[in-house]
């Protein structure tokens, strides 16, 4: 396995409660979030508690290319779901409206 390394914004989430206590003692250190330095978490009530050194054991590469192939397939099958879900309502919006046209030609027809 390779390790990388990198640095990185750690904030507290307005969301976790997690203790300025906690956090100076070590603990739940995995419950902030991490942004790269450009991001200002602070306007959306993040608080900045400094900047982290992480250290990642990157699994296999074939194994996260599977991962990623595998959300991207995810994604294709949500937006061909939509996809279908859209064109049977404007389906139905069309017959609807063929039928609606059709009871009014032969109500005039009759009259």
């Amino acid at each position: 396995m390779k390790t990388v390394t990198g640095t990185a914004v750690a904030w507290m989430s307005p969301h976790d409660n997690v203790s300025l206590s906690d956090l100076m003692a070590g603990k739940r250190i995995g419950d902030l979030t991490f942004t790269r330095g450009i991001v200002d978490m602070s306007t959306a009530g993040y608080v900045r508690v400094g900047e982290a050194t992480i250290s990642i054991e990157m699994i296999d590469e074939n194994q996260i290319v599977k991962a990623q192939v595998s959300s991207l397939r995810d994604q294709i099958a949500e937006v061909n779901a939509k996809a279908v879900a859209m064109r049977t309502s404007l389906e139905s919006r069309i017959n609807d409206l063929l039928c609606i046209s059709d009871s009014s030609a032969s109500d005039w027809a009759q009259s």
